[in-house]
């Protein structure tokens, strides 16, 4: 009976979770009636993609952002984990979730936004922003839709005439964040995209070239985008670069870094910048499709970007995986010893502890990618857990050995 009570329990609880997801979404649809679907990124690349999940809030998780002029006048469209568009804090200063789109024009930081109250209704405004100066400065109004969804949900958002973005015009570092209620000034941040969640990451998406995508060809394109970029008043320059790494790997090795340049040709330079704790530089030329590719060398988590003349693409994260491996050996006198390895060998402590427990029993720094625990007499299963200095890259458990 105790049993059949708990499952009753358990399905009122889910029930009214469904309800109230449901009913926030209602009230979002009930705001204001959904705007067209946005017109695709040119090629069907935005210019802006994000780790899914890394926002807090499902409703104002950056998954994509792009910017786009299928519609016939510039747009910068954000894509959200969950299309709500409804805060989910409700003790803060100021309710309400922003969802800017941020770039640098003329050396001057500019954003478009579109802003969600409790009730579900939403307001568009475009500025200037300033991380010291009170994050956002409204200059005004401007126009934009939503497409609800309890799933992925887009805004669009239109670029003001006050902007002046006429063709050839480069639209350059674009980023968007996202944060829900403001509470002494300072908005609850949820997400930055590229990147992580903080305003200050230093992550940015791929410059745009207002005019240089051919929207007369919409549908034609890659991935069902716009067309490919066209000549317009920016023929014979570079309009776009297009960057392609892995996400991760593991240990220390090599990458395979590939990418093109938009209009297409061949003997392009094209600088790979790569960003860590240390920094470097590679060159290397395009061919005739405007491929271009580079194998770089890579021993701790680091961000990847792409420059042909003036144009950047966007940043790519390649997450180093470190990898560990321990062994039972003998010192000299006859003591148990527990040794071990890690690669890539970075600078970090050993933690040990029991297989399952959170308990660190000893902790030895890393040095050179070795580390040695004497185990005193210990017996049983026992691991290492390696944890990098300065989050160079992801920590690591090792294999499970046995002392007697």
């Amino acid at each position: 009976m105790r049993a059949h009570r708990t499952g009753r329990r358990r399905l009122r609880r889910m029930v009214a979770a469904v309800v109230a997801a449901t009913t926030v979404l209602t009230a979002a649809q009930s705001a204001g009636a959904d705007g067209p679907a946005p017109s695709p990124p040119c090629e069907g690349v935005p210019q802006i993609t994000d780790v899914v999940g890394d926002g807090h809030h499902s409703s104002s998780d950056v998954l994509s952002a792009w910017l786009t002029e299928g519609s016939g006048h510039l747009q910068a469209v954000i894509e959200v984990r969950a299309g709500t568009f409804v805060p989910e804090h409700s003790d803060a200063e100021v309710n309400g979730s922003g969802f800017a789109f941020l770039f640098t024009l003329n050396g001057t930081t500019d954003y478009v936004r579109t802003r969600a109250a409790p009730d579900g209704s939403l307001t568009y405004d475009y500025g200037t922003y300033s991380p010291t100066g009170g994050y956002f400065d409204s200059l005004g109004a401007t126009t934009g839709s939503v497409v609800h969804s309890a799933g992925a949900g887009t805004t669009t958002i239109d670029m003001p005439a006050a902007f002046a973005l006429g063709p050839g015009a480069v639209l350059a570092a674009p980023f968007v964040l996202t944060y829900d209620g403001i509470t002494d000034g300072v908005p609850g941040w949820v997400d930055h995209a590229p990147g992580g969640q903080e305003p200050d990451d230093p992550a940015r998406g791929a410059d745009y070239v207002v005019g240089s995508c051919d929207t007369s060809t919409i549908g034609g394109g890659i991935g069902g985008g716009q067309g490919a970029p066209g000549a317009g008043s920016v023929a014979g320059a570079t309009t776009a670069v297009l960057l392609s790494a892995p996400s991760s790997i593991v240990g220390s090795g090599h990458a395979l870094i590939t990418g093109s340049v938009r209009p297409a040709r061949a003997g392009v330079s094209v600088s790979i910048a790569r960003s860590g704790i240390s920094k470097t530089t590679s060159v290397v030329t395009t061919e005739s499709d405007g491929s271009f590719a580079a194998v770089i060398a890579l021993r701790e988590t680091t961000d990847v970007q792409a420059l042909a003349g003036s144009i950047h693409s966007d940043t790519k994260t390649i997450e180093v995986r470190s990898r560990t491996r321990i062994r039972l050996a003998r010192a000299k006198h006859g003591a148990a010893m527990l040794r071990g390895r890690v690669t890539p060998a970075l600078p970090g402590r050993a933690l040990l502890l029991r297989p399952n427990s959170p308990t660190v029993i000893a902790s030895r720094p890393v040095t050179g990618g070795a580390f040695a625990f004497r185990l005193h007499g210990r017996s049983g299963a026992l691991q290492v857990v390696y944890v990098p200095a300065d989050e160079r890259a992801e920590r690591s458990t090792s294999n499970t050995v046995r002392a007697r």
